[in-house]
Parts: structure tokens; C-alpha cells; sequence
């Protein structure tokens, strides 16, 4: 068969396949099961009112406030981290991502994320290290949780994002979640 016949055949097949992939990949879903912000120490950071709430099948909207009791810099770390969860045993299963980074170095390479809170909120239009105390309200900023789930496997999820000062945990916040198509 001549290369340019199979070519005509194989190129509609491929874009077809393409096409699929990227309509199974943009039909995800995510519930959210729980959130929970706690602080373990309370001249860091107090969550107050501050809500997760799910809007539709790929956002969350945050809605509260929090108040930032102390200026935030890169002094600061913010460990996260991702593990299966075991619901059966309402437990956690295996790690499958973990990442640390100072505060504002995290911040900063989240500037489009930052740029969207600051519409639905108060917070500073421009993003400073450190980062000032104040209390902060969100009104409705949705979270488009698209791309964080496109590439994730089906399945239970706990995802802790931990503040910490001097290597020792402040803040903490735990999400779980269910990833499904």
C-alpha cells in the first residue's frame, strides 16, 4: 500500500483517538468529602469562618475568612502533601506527592491562582514578601480544579497543606477528596 493511502487512513484514526482522550480527560470529577483548617498555633493563623464548599462537578468555591495573625515569608514553609486514602480503614495509603517550598516562593510561582483571589477577596493586589497580617475575606473565589485532576488516577485522596515556623507545624489544612470519572 502506498505511504500516502495509509497515511490517509491512519491520520483521521489518530485525531479521533486525540479527540476522545482529551474528552475522557475533561469528563473528571471531583467531590469534595471534608475540609478541615486547624491551627495548632493560634498566634500564627485562626481560620475563623473560612468554608470549601463544591459549586459543580470541577470547582470548589472558598468562602470566610482568615486571619493572618503574623507576617508570612519565605522564614515559612508550606509542606504538602498528597496520599491515597484508605476509607475502609479510615486511614491513609500511600504518599504520592509530596513538595516544600518557602511561603513566598510558593506564592509567587502560584501568581495567576493569586491574581484570581484577589478578585474575590481583599487581599492585597499586589503580591509582597512577606506577606502582611490582616484578616482576609474570600467571597465565592472558585477554584477550577480541572487541571488539578486531569492527571490523577481515579480514587480517595487526602491532601494536607502544613504552615510551618522553625520546622515545627502552625497551621494545617485537610482536604479529601474523591477523583472519579
Amino acid at each position: 500500500m502506498d505511504y500516502r493511502l495509509r497515511l490517509a487512513l491512519f491520520c483521521p484514526i489518530v485525531v479521533i483517538f486525540l479527540q476522545l482522550q482529551a474528552t475522557t480527560a475533561n469528563d473528571r470529577n471531583i467531590e469534595l468529602n471534608s475540609f478541615q483548617a486547624l491551627a495548632i498555633d493560634d498566634s500564627w493563623v485562626d481560620w475563623d469562618t473560612l468554608r470549601l464548599k463544591k459549586k459543580t462537578r470541577m470547582e470548589m468555591g472558598l468562602t470566610g475568612d482568615v486571619n493572618i495573625k503574623q507576617n508570612l515569608g519565605n522564614e515559612q514553609l508550606v509542606s504538602l502533601q498528597i496520599h491515597k486514602h484508605d476509607r475502609e480503614n479510615n486511614r491513609r495509603g500511600p504518599l504520592v506527592f509530596q513538595t516544600q517550598k518557602p511561603f513566598c516562593k510558593l506564592v509567587e510561582s502560584l501568581k495567576s491562582t493569586y491574581d484570581g483571589m484577589v478578585e474575590a477577596s481583599n487581599l492585597p493586589k499586589k503580591f509582597e514578601c512577606p506577606f502582611p497580617k490582616n484578616t482576609y475575606t474570600y467571597k465565592d473565589y472558585v477554584l477550577d480544579t480541572n487541571d488539578l485532576v486531569k492527571d490523577i488516577p481515579n480514587g480517595d485522596y487526602i491532601i494536607e497543606a502544613v504552615l510551618k515556623h522553625n520546622g515545627k507545624p502552625v497551621s494545617v489544612m485537610l482536604v479529601d477528596v474523591t477523583v472519579s470519572n
